[in-house]
């Protein structure tokens, strides 16, 4: 699967995708996570399920790769 940058997501709306990028921001609400993913084009918003995906190792900045829809 190719990288898409942020600014190139739009044209993929509702098909399987992967970006890379840096944290840029974390945001905990309840059972949610939301990432805020930054790469060399801007920024884009992740939601994150706690229960499936442990994120006790990420910080700000930590380089992450997300494959999602």
């Amino acid at each position: 699967m190719e990288r898409l940058l942020t600014e190139n997501l739009y044209r993929h709306m509702g098909e399987k995708v992967k970006i890379q990028g840096w944290i840029h921001k974390i945001r905990k609400m309840g059972k949610i996570t939301f990432l805020i993913i930054r790469d060399r084009s801007g920024v884009v918003q992740c939601v994150l399920d706690k229960k499936t995906i442990d994120i006790k190792g990420l910080k700000l900045e930590s380089v992450v790769e997300v494959i999602g829809y």
